[in-house]
């Protein structure tokens, strides 16, 4: 993934990748520390902090999160965000699904049902918290 996000032709400015790598990577851990340590609902390779899993969204979450925003269609009819939107989810759910199949992820009190319901959510929200910079940034700078 990582590969991908570093070859791809790039319509996000350095500062978005920036901006949107960190946001992702702070949200990713507030979802974590609570729906893995605190309500140990799913996690990464073994249960508690593991530094391993630590470095792999290290590496995952922001390049996923280029690569999804570099091609999301901001300027598109709202349906053909649905669709992109609703297309991701089903790869996120797909990936997640292969990911416990391989022993990187386990569910615990959490199953695919909630995952289905939760990427949208989160992709969309991703979505407009990109939006919500470029209209800072075109604020405060133009």
């Amino acid at each position: 993934m990582n590969g991908l996000a570093i070859l791809i032709p790039k319509k996000l400015t350095r500062t978005e990748v920036y901006i949107s790598s960190i946001f992702v990577l702070l949200l990713q851990v507030i979802v974590d520390i609570i729906f893995d340590l605190e309500f140990n609902l799913y996690g990464y390779f073994k249960e508690g902090i593991d530094l391993v899993a630590f470095v792999t969204f290290l590496a995952l979450y922001p390049a996923f999160s280029v690569c999804y925003l570099n091609y999301f269609p901001f300027n598109k009819p709202l349906v053909r965000k649905v669709v992109y939107i609703l297309t991701t989810s089903i790869f996120c759910i797909v990936y997640e699904y292969l990911s416990i199949k391989s022993g990187y992820f386990y569910h615990n009190k959490w199953n695919l049902w909630y995952s289905a319901v939760s990427y949208p959510a989160l992709l969309g929200f991703m979505a407009w918290h990109l939006s919500t910079i470029r209209w800072i940034i075109n604020k405060d700078y133009k």
